[in-house]
């Protein structure tokens, strides 16, 4: 059996309909448009049946998952830690027809729910706001050369070895509230934090580590 070409597009369907329709012949249309005679009888007969030349809705295999099935997963909204596997099994629970995680959450994509990072939002009191423009405020008019070159800028960071220790939830597309990281369990190896002071020409750059509460020395640079 030889290869089957592509089906064809629908200005070319609608084309040889209106050949047909001015009495062309099938041979006529075929050497005018290069389409083989089958074709063109199929076509001009699922039109005089029809009355279109789109293709008719084809069946396919039934989805696992009903629309029932899809509505019983949007509850997963009222658990948002709940990892895939657990809600496949869930689901599954009493069902002659198991699916897949990657089933479920083809499932839960399709519903607009899908699995994010909580976010973090830093929580600043009213008074602390006060402070933090108090404190802008009196140093607004320092110089590099007479004040700023005093100041030690430093920053903190965490690293973790093995597995992270994100936060992951379910959402949908309107935005959620954050969650608290206890309302999902994960676990970490070990971690520690990498300290960095820095300040102006003349001074001293010193990176720290902070190891299970103990702040060590790691390196010093004078410039």
């Amino acid at each position: 059996m030889g290869r089957r070409s592509g089906e064809l597009d629908t200005p070319t369907k609608q084309l040889i309909v209106s050949l047909k329709r001015k009495g062309q012949r099938n041979a006529d249309v075929e050497k005018l448009l290069k389409v083989p005679e089958s074709t063109i009888r199929s076509l001009w007969k699922k039109f005089c049946e029809r009355g279109s030349v789109e293709n008719a809705p084809r069946s396919g295999r039934p989805p696992k998952i009903s629309v029932r099935g899809e509505t019983n997963l949007r509850s997963v909204r009222k658990s948002r830690g709940k990892i895939l596997r657990d809600i496949t099994k869930e689901f599954n629970q009493g069902k002659t027809v198991q699916v897949h995680p990657a089933t479920v959450r083809r499932a839960l994509h399709r519903n607009k729910i899908f699995r994010r990072v909580v976010r973090k939002r830093v929580r600043v009191k009213d008074i602390n706001r006060k402070k933090r423009l108090a404190w802008c405020l009196q140093r607004r008019r320092w110089t590099v050369d007479s004040d700023w070159n005093q100041v030690i800028f430093s920053d903190e960071s965490q690293i973790v070895i093995g597995q992270n220790h994100c936060v992951f939830v379910w959402v949908g597309e309107r935005p959620v509230r954050p969650i608290a990281p206890s309302a999902c369990t994960h676990h970490v190896r070990q971690r520690f934090r990498l300290w960095c002071g820095a300040a102006s020409p003349g001074m001293v750059l010193a990176l720290c580590v902070r190891l299970q509460g103990i702040l060590m020395l790691i390196n010093t640079m004078e410039f």
